[in-house]
């Protein structure tokens, strides 16, 4: 006796939703939840299509409403193609009158106004496009052949005028049939399993948002440039090898996420992105990063296995580092040299974003002890401080002066020559950076004896001189006020020497070091200069806080 045992595979099947009049139902990359109010419990098998009713906004139709469809996998796709049109024509509702109202300026009389009015016929335009699939197993089916069917499809309804357009109207008065298509600014592709994006998309002018995650992805077509109001282009989780050079057309590109792909080498051109706020790499086995100066306005970043977000100043500045990627570490690698080998290969590092992360990442011991072991980390933050953006100079310095409190990396920072660049940003920087630079000197000096001795040279000295030197109409001469010396040390500033009382202290910790005769070999006695030198710039912090 033998027993047989079947059972009949599930269907794939597809649901694809139109939304007119607003695209907020839609402009998600997130899986929607939402499903046809169509059945498809009779027989998931039926090769029919079948549509919904239009679902009306709550409130008001002229919020929008949304179309939804349904097919199997497996049939035909022309004929799917042809009877889902004529039911999108039938599902429609019938167009609304819409006065249209414009303003003109007056030819007989100057600064009378004109009224112009009339009556249109409207439809409310497709704003969005998500096409998902449902269910089934085994070989899945993209079904975007239906979808690339549709598209190259007019709409136009037996008897309307052939001119009918979105911006005119046609023999019988209704706007928004013959472009049906040219309205939409959201697309979603959503695990559709694309191996391929249908250059029909690409032909959509208005397109602002296109999200193409969780699919077989492995180039995307040089027509993307095409896209000029395109915003955000989302294609994580596919098999990208690379990136079209055409995409950096897209200059009002403000989102650009391309994480867990194959990209090694990305030829991304960012000189023409300066609305770019968001650039996602994540996941990619990256050997080289795109300059990335031009990105003004970058907030969001994730490169390797680091994710950076910082609010619109870059005030506050959050840093994840992930460890679960082991692919970018092995069992001998630091969690932070794959981001690291990226970021101080070129100038990477001066971007002020990328500059306030490293400040952060900074703070961590375990992270110090890892940078102050890379000679050329080490050379790079100190090529920091002579940027010419001033945040990225107070990044680099608190960095600095973090690395500066270990002795072994403070003789490192000394043998990279850190001392040539401070002696010049002390001469032409404001008042925060010089808090920050003098802070870098002060844990240089506190290091060791050693260090302090190869730092305070005359060079330096001088500079700090010209420091109290420096002109200010309101600054007296600076020896009459060292009668303010305690009052300046000890508490805030006096009204009497209130715009000095820095320069003064300055000057005093100067006449403390040249009575130390620079030719005689320097003791620790030496820190007790710095440890003045630290109490002004403590004092100055409170000072720019309460002036």
């Amino acid at each position: 006796m033998s027993w047989g045992l079947g059972w009949k595979r599930p269907s794939e099947v597809f649901h694809l939703t139109f939304n007119y009049g607003s695209e907020e139902t839609l402009d998600d990359h997130s899986p929607s939840s939402s499903s046809s109010s169509s059945s498809r419990s009779s027989s998931e098998s039926e090769s029919a299509a079948s549509a919904s009713a239009p679902a009306p906004a709550p409130q008001d139709q002229e919020l929008g409403f949304r179309i939804d469809l349904d097919w199997t996998a497996g049939d035909d796709e022309d004929q799917v193609a042809l009877r889902l049109q004529s039911q999108i024509m039938v599902a429609l509702p019938m167009p609304q009158d819409s006065v249209v109202v414009e303003l003109k300026a007056g030819k007989e009389v100057e600064g009378n106004v004109g009224v112009d009015m009339k009556v249109l016929k409207r439809r409310e335009p497709l704003r969005a496009v998500r096409l998902m699939r449902v269910g089934g197993s085994g070989q899945q089916s993209e079904g975007i052949g239906v979808l690339t069917r549709l598209l190259k499809s007019n709409f136009v309804p037996p008897g309307a005028a052939a001119g009918t357009s979105l911006s005119g109207s046609g023999g019988d008065g209704v706007v928004g049939f013959a472009n049906h298509w040219m309205s939409v600014v959201v697309v979603n592709l959503n695990g559709c399993g694309l191996s391929v994006l249908p250059v029909e998309l690409t032909q959509l002018p208005l397109l602002e948002k296109l999200y193409l995650d969780n699919n077989k992805l492995s180039v995307l077509p040089s027509e993307l440039g095409n896209l000029k109001k395109l915003k955000v282009l989302r294609v994580d989780n596919n098999m990208l090898v690379s990136v079209p050079v055409e995409l950096r057309q897209c200059i009002g590109l403000e989102e650009l996420s391309l994480e867990h792909n194959k990209l090694v080498r990305p030829l991304l051109d960012f000189r023409a992105m300066s609305e770019l706020r968001v650039l996602r790499l994540f996941g990619n086995p990256l050997e080289f990063l795109p300059e990335i100066l031009p990105l003004h306005k970058l907030r969001h970043l994730s490169l390797a296995n680091i994710r950076i977000v910082a609010d619109e100043n870059l005030r506050s500045v959050n840093v994840q580092i992930e460890m679960e990627n082991s692919s970018y570490f092995g069992a001998s690698r630091h969690k932070l040299s794959a981001f690291f080998s990226l970021i101080f290969r070129f100038s990477s590092c001066h971007h002020p974003l990328i500059a306030s992360a490293l400040a952060k990442i900074i703070q961590d011991q375990g992270n110090r002890v890892f940078v102050g072991k890379d000679e050329n980390a080490v050379r790079q933050l100190i090529s920091m401080i002579s940027s010419d953006n001033r945040h990225v100079v107070e990044q680099a310095c608190s960095a600095l002066s973090s690395l500066a409190a270990d002795v072994s990396v403070a003789m490192q920072l000394m043998k990279s020559d850190i001392m040539q660049p401070i002696g010049i940003v002390l001469k032409s920087v404001g008042p925060e950076e010089l808090i920050s630079m003098l802070q870098v000197v002060v844990n240089l000096a506190f290091a060791s004896d050693t260090v302090a001795q190869k730092m305070l040279t005359k060079d330096l000295l001088k500079s700090l001189k010209l420091l109290c030197a420096h002109k200010n109409p309101e600054a007296s001469p600076l020896t009459s006020k060292l009668k303010s010396l305690f009052s300046c040390f000890c508490c805030l500033p006096s009204t009497t020497c209130k715009s000095t009382y820095f320069e003064v202290k300055i000057y005093f910790l100067v006449s403390v070091a040249c009575r130390q005769q620079l030719a005689s070999p320097l003791t620790s006695k030496l820190k007790f200069i710095f440890l003045f030198l630290l109490l002004a710039v403590n004092n100055l912090q409170v000072h720019l806080l309460r002036s």
